[in-house]
């Protein structure tokens, strides 16, 4: 027999819907849903077994009212968007790919299509999921990694929160027990770009309400956006390396286009982290940088996509921010904040790689010769000086990679002079 939550539970949920409406109010978010909404939800409730009369059995809560509130949602997760989410999942040789599928299965509540693509070419993360979003039939493109777990709703949650088609809306991060496939319940949730617009964790202090907050970054896993806006944005920049530096990409792109990055802390994305080199792709980091160095060349001029914010502004936004004291290291320019000028050396790098005859990579040779001093100035002015730089003939560093049978890479730095001339002898 159906009973109401007891008279502190109710008064507990009174409390919060009056705090989730007033927060809203503050921020200059709707209050209300529109009537034709609102019908929709009072009907999912006049047919639903726990409701007597007005009154719901699982909050207590008189639903003819509730069902009128943007903040409030049902308990049994009836009141949302019936509109398909694209699930988009990159994959390189992920051995819990069919766990992570069939996870989102269980856990959706709506209407979904996973689009799992293999890099079987290595042709890298941003590549797959542009070809993905090309063929997604959805409104909504949610992208995550191939080894995660995904709580309940996630999906009618996140599209509730997308109520601006300009935000993006990610998932807390939580992590995974490998040999138990459990969560950890140690989770990671704000995260802000330093200086070099680098994701890092941020364990600032928090409110547990709103339950959706406002994040100046995100790390680039359990993310989604209206498709439309995906592509009003470009998708993925593919002139950027394949991997490395995607939150950073999107938080710049969202935020500095007039839309805002939000937090769900009632969705929660259980993430397996690799340990160190456990990585399956080939990508070294100083190709990582290199994406982090486009990415400040871009943002930092103000040529992102639909850009109309800068980067100072959006420090301002969520100051204090780690590491941003503008007073000791950074001053203004022309509304982005750049590094006094100094100089840097300019190394030139060379990059090689080798495919087999069905077009998989195999190996890849990054050579790093001496390099000429340059100005932050330059840089400022030429964001190519790196590829202009005048190459020397002297070699000051080989990385090597190979594909071995069980499809890991070895690896190996050559920076001994002796062994760096035995290396060019006898592979070139």
């Amino acid at each position: 027999m159906n009973k109401m939550p007891s008279l502190v539970e109710q008064i507990k949920n009174l409390v919060g819907t009056a705090k989730r409406t007033y927060e809203r109010a503050k921020e200059g978010r709707k209050v209300l849903v529109s009537p034709i909404e609102r019908e929709q939800r009072w009907g999912k409730c006049q047919i639903c077994d726990q409701l007597t009369g007005t009154r719901c059995f699982l909050c207590g809560c008189r639903m003819d009212i509730k069902s009128w509130l943007a903040s409030e949602r049902c308990e049994l997760d009836k009141w949302y968007s019936s509109e398909i989410v694209s699930i988009i999942i990159p994959s390189l040789k992920e051995k819990y790919l069919q766990r992570t599928i069939d996870n989102l299965k269980e856990t959706a509540i709506g209407e979904i299509e996973i689009l799992a693509i293999e890099d079987e070419k290595e042709e890298g993360r941003r590549v797959l999921i542009n070809r993905a979003a090309q063929q997604a039939k959805g409104k909504f493109l949610f992208i995550i990694d191939a080894h995660c777990i995904m709580s309940h709703a996630w999906d009618a949650k996140m599209k509730q929160a997308l109520e601006n088609y300009q935000d993006l809306v990610v998932a807390q991060l939580d992590g995974i027990n490998e040999e138990t496939w459990q969560v950890k319940d140690h989770y990671h949730r704000f995260v802000y770009l330093n200086r070099d617009l680098v994701e890092k964790w941020w364990g600032k202090s928090f409110e547990e309400l709103p339950v959706v907050q406002e994040t100046m970054a995100f790390t680039g896993c359990a993310w989604m956006v209206h498709k439309s806006r995906y592509w009003e944005l470009g998708g993925y920049n593919e002139t950027l390396e394949k991997y490395g530096g995607d939150g950073s990409e999107w938080a710049l792109k969202i935020w500095l286009s007039g839309g805002r990055c939000l937090l769900h802390l009632d969705v929660v994305c259980a993430h397996l982290f690799k340990e160190e080199g456990e990585e399956t792709h080939s990508v070294l980091p100083e190709e990582i940088d290199d994406s982090y160095q486009k990415l400040r060349e871009i943002f930092y001029e103000g040529k992102g996509p639909l850009q109309k914010l800068s980067i100072d502004w959006l420090v301002g936004k969520f100051d204090p921010v780690p590491g941003w004291d503008q007073s000791l290291t950074t001053k203004s320019i022309g509304g982005s904040i750049v590094a006094d000028k100094k100089e840097v050396t300019v190394a030139k790098k060379q990059i090689s790689e080798v495919r087999d005859e069905d077009g998989k990579l195999i190996r890849k040779v990054i050579k790093i010769f001496k390099g000429e001093n340059s100005s932050q100035e330059d840089l400022q002015k030429d964001p190519n000086v790196h590829d202009k730089a005048k190459e020397s003939t002297e070699v000051l560093e080989i990385k090597v990679m190979d594909l071995q049978e069980d499809n890991t890479w070895k690896r190996i730095t050559i920076t001994d002079p002796e062994e760096i001339e035995n290396w060019l002898f006898e592979n070139e």
